[in-house]
């Protein structure tokens, strides 16, 4: 590991001079490395290293905008289209050197090669979305590959053996059990203006049938205007006031002073029910950001490849194969126990035999363990504001050193 270390260091110190700048529906989960072992880093290193190559040759050539296009339309970009899946290697050289301007079906399966390694839509059609994504720089793929390959290097360091990993990037949980992965699932996280926080815990306890105490950002800026405007809004979707300047347990909507609702200390709470938004299961883990995972009784958004939509807590399409693991230290709990618990509509704890813990990641880029590189967009402006950082400090050591070499040649003058 040292000399993909060393590797690393070198290629990263580079692009950050300048000196290799570039010139001017996914329903696939792929796993992330079972674990950052000395390997799968030097896979990272490889994988930068390659693409750096491709910078010194000049990069890999842009597609035009245009109409999308698709299986068995001709178009004159196909051409370009070809040569650039040919130049990240989602299509063969031969099948890149053909002629005519087709969309073949090597084109459309090559497509759908990059669309599932860049967590888009899998449809094989080179539509706006994926060719402003292949449009990205041989260059800036090469950052976010470094970027990432440091947080990894982190993460070798910390993230146990067995324990929860969700990668909100990617938007998919994983439970690892001894270094094997024992669960995968699609998730929905925090969107840009409530993001999904970065931390570490435990979860200690399920709650079935789970009540939804309403955040205050929540009802301040979506529900109190529905509110005012449906005043059966409150009945028709099981909620009631709580607390208040008397800390009532529960207080008749019309008694409300609704134009002081936060101010006087009121809360609203939805009965578990259907309609509930965290479902049936809520994984209880606690952090200073009140964060959580839970059920949904909305699905169709776990096709969407762009899963940033929640605000801020994580929806698990698999939330009830999950809770049966977790429970699967506990005789007392098996799948059948579990869902004859949540048929009873009771709201129920259920604490963990064995808390599981849970780290909530940020890698837009990495190599899966089949070895195909994976890109995912960099939703929160993480990468940016890092790739940044890395230039900045790089032009700071380049002006230290001139300041430097200055000094040392007036030296030798004097």
């Amino acid at each position: 590991m040292r000399n993909a270390a060393g590797l690393i260091a070198v290629v990263a110190f580079a692009g950050a001079l300048g000196l290799a700048s570039a010139p001017a529906r996914s329903d696939a989960l792929p796993a992330m490395p079972v674990a950052w072992d000395s390997a799968a880093l030097d896979s990272m290193v490889r994988a930068i290293a390659d693409r750096q190559r491709l910078v010194s040759r000049g990069g890999w050539p842009t597609v035009p905008d245009g109409p999308s296009m698709r299986p068995e339309m001709t178009d004159a970009r196909v051409p370009a289209l070809r040569q650039r899946l040919a130049a990240s290697g989602d299509m063969s050289k031969d099948d890149a050197a053909a002629t005519g301007d087709r969309v073949d079906p090597a084109v459309v399966a090559a497509v759908g090669r990059f669309q599932s390694r860049h967590g888009l839509v899998v449809d094989g059609i080179a539509g706006r979305k994926t060719v402003e994504t292949m449009n990205v720089s041989a260059a800036d793929r090469a950052t976010q590959l470094m970027v990432n390959y440091d947080r990894l290097r982190v993460l070798a360091r910390s993230l146990p053996a067995t324990g929860l990993v969700v990668n909100i990037p990617a938007a998919t949980v994983q439970l690892m059990v001894d270094g094997r992965v024992a669960l995968t699932s699609r998730v929905i996280v925090g969107q840009r203006g409530w993001p999904t926080p970065l931390l570490e815990g435990t979860v200690g306890e399920i709650e079935l049938n789970p009540y939804w105490n309403v955040p205050t950002r929540i009802a301040r800026l979506e529900l109190l205007p529905k509110i005012a405007a449906q005043p059966a809004f409150l009945a028709a979707n099981n909620m009631r006031v709580l607390g208040g300047p008397n800390g009532a347990a529960e207080t008749p909507p019309s008694s409300v002073d609704w134009s002081r609702f936060l101010q006087l200390g009121y809360r609203l709470r939805q009965d578990p029910g259907r309609d509930n938004p965290l479902g049936k299961i809520k994984f209880v883990f606690p952090n200073r950001y009140d964060v959580f995972l839970h059920d949904t009784p909305s699905r169709s958004a776990f096709e969407r490849p762009d899963r940033t939509l929640s605000h801020g807590c994580i929806r698990v399409e698999r939330a009830f194969d999950l809770a049966v693991k977790l429970l699967a230290a506990d005789p007392a709990w098996t799948a059948t126990s579990l869902q004859a618990a949540i048929d009873t509509g009771r709201t129920q704890p259920v604490k963990l035999a064995r808390p599981m813990p849970i780290h909530t990641v940020y890698i837009t880029a990495w190599v899966a363990a089949d070895g195909i590189v994976q890109f995912r967009r960099d939703a929160y402006g993480r990468d940016a504001a890092e790739a940044a950082g890395r230039a900045a400090a790089a032009t700071a050591v380049v002006s230290a050193c001139g300041s430097t070499s200055a000094a040392l040649d007036s030296a030798d003058r004097g």
